[in-house]
């Protein structure tokens, strides 16, 4: 090949691009890119890309930043950026509004529009004020426009438990479930009867059927399928007489307690392990445990017996009360003196008797109630008056007077022993809480409502 023929064919590779660096677009970027690096093929005549370290538009500074929206901040290059270099009211100097968005940059969406810090505020989920997930009271956490139990209906529209499906101003109540289904603050449990026991309650309705609520871990708040005419509850267990006069028990069995002999029975009473009834002929029967003789009644005929926690009392038929089990004799006060006296009862003669945890209290024939045993908690120091009915719980007591009020003593840890104002006709001192019937048949509760013991 001639030089003259090389020279023709080396202009012809210039001019077709065919060889490096003749093209105008050695990094294939579809630009010449003029006024950059044309070995980079993000670098192309354009905006600048904040934080790439890449000088973009080729103007030889590198993420120098714009201010595309005019609002006098740039997107980068700066200490505090624009957040939003598209819209003009999203700045680091803007003003927060209550809207769903960060105005002033400081990666926080409507700050100052929760002051009561319970993640519900003033214009709600969808920034728009006036709609129904506001936040209707931003001073009071209890109030919000949430709905957390997704049940349709927000604290703020009357939802009185938002972390409950069951409760809120629209539902319907349902009698002695335990719940305040309308958020109206009244109980629709109407009963007859009702019987605290350790963490949770029973009573029987008008139908003579037993509702039971609080906790149920032994099936002590499930009640089998009878017509009852009366119920005892105990910290694990119940026992009812069922229509026929027959003892039935459910929940804890683990010394026998629910497993009540055959018979017909006027009364029964579920105690700590174990259980007492009075037969139809007057003599009383305890099963269960019976480790300090708690289960061994005395002989004799009876009208009422009530089980204790180590202990039992009953009231035979001249009025006298008899109790047996722990702290009847000497050698329990010297080994145990908080287990001392509780079986130990006064002379003298009484309407009703009630065993306690380890203390007993029964109403004498002038109507004045006499407490024993254990006092640590000023459970046995009964204050004065006439009353009619007592109910001795595990460290507090509880009676109704003359007048209908119920007065309480003893142990107040759990609020057990501040009884409502009112007018009331059965009272039951339990573990840590208690329940009486009002006037109009309706169960009130105070006290220890951890599992919903409280709560008929």
């Amino acid at each position: 090949m001639t030089l003259e023929k090389l020279w023709i064919l080396l202009l012809a590779c210039l001019l077709l691009g065919l060889l490096p660096g003749c093209s105008g677009d050695d990094d294939d970027s579809g630009d010449d890119d003029s006024a950059g690096d044309d070995d980079d093929s993000t670098l192309l005549p354009g905006p600048e890309i904040c934080g790439d370290g890449i000088d973009n538009n080729g103007d030889g500074e590198v993420d120098e930043g714009q201010d595309l929206d005019l609002d006098g901040w740039w997107s980068c290059g700066v200490a505090e950026i624009d957040c939003d270099d598209l819209d003009p009211a999203i700045h680091p100097s803007a003003e927060e509004t209550c809207d769903g968005r960060d105005q002033d940059c400081n990666l926080l969406i409507d700050e100052g529009f929760d002051e009561d810090s319970d993640a519900s505020t003033t214009c709600g989920p969808d920034g728009l004020a006036g709609t129904p997930d506001d936040d209707c009271d931003d001073s009071n956490a209890a109030l919000t426009g949430l709905d957390e139990d997704a049940d349709g209906e927000t604290s703020c529209a009357g939802d009185c438990d938002d972390a409950d499906p069951f409760n809120f101003s629209a539902n319907t109540e349902i009698e002695c479930d335990g719940h305040d289904n309308n958020c109206d603050g009244l109980s629709s449990c109407t009963l007859t009867r009702v019987a605290a026991g350790g963490n949770h309650s029973c009573g029987i309705d008008s139908s003579g059927t037993v509702q039971c609520w609080g906790r149920n871990n032994d099936g002590q708040s499930t009640p089998p399928p009878a017509t009852f005419s009366q119920v005892s509850a105990d910290s694990w267990h119940n026992c009812g007489i069922d229509s026929a006069g027959a003892v039935l028990c459910w929940g804890y069995n683990s010394d026998e307690q629910c497993t009540p002999p055959p018979g017909i029975f006027t009364q029964v009473s579920a105690g700590g392990d174990h259980s007492c009834g009075v037969g139809s002929n007057g003599v009383v029967q305890c099963w269960g445990r019976d480790q300090r003789g708690q289960s061994t009644p005395p002989p004799g005929t009876f009208t009422q017996v009530s089980a204790g926690g180590d202990h039992s009392c009953a009231l035979a038929s001249s009025g006298v009360v008899q109790c047996w089990g722990a702290g009847i004799t000497e050698t329990d006060c010297a080994v145990a003196p908080l287990e001392c006296g509780q079986s130990i009862p006064p002379p003298g003669a009484f309407t009703q008797v009630s065993a306690g945890g380890r203390h007993s209290c029964a109403i004498d024939s002038s109507g004045a109630v006499q407490c024993w045993g254990s006092n640590d908690d000023g459970q046995s120091t009964a204050p004065p008056g006439s009353f009619t009915e007592i109910s001795a719980g595990e460290r507090h007591s509880c009676a109704i007077d003359s007048s209908g009020a119920v007065q309480c003593w003893g142990s107040n840890q759990r609020g057990q022993s501040t009884p409502p104002h009112g007018s009331f006709t059965g009272i039951s001192a339990g573990g840590d809480h208690s329940c009486a019937i009002d006037s109009s048949n309706s169960v009130r509760c105070w006290g220890d409502d951890d599992y919903g013991q409280s709560s008929p």
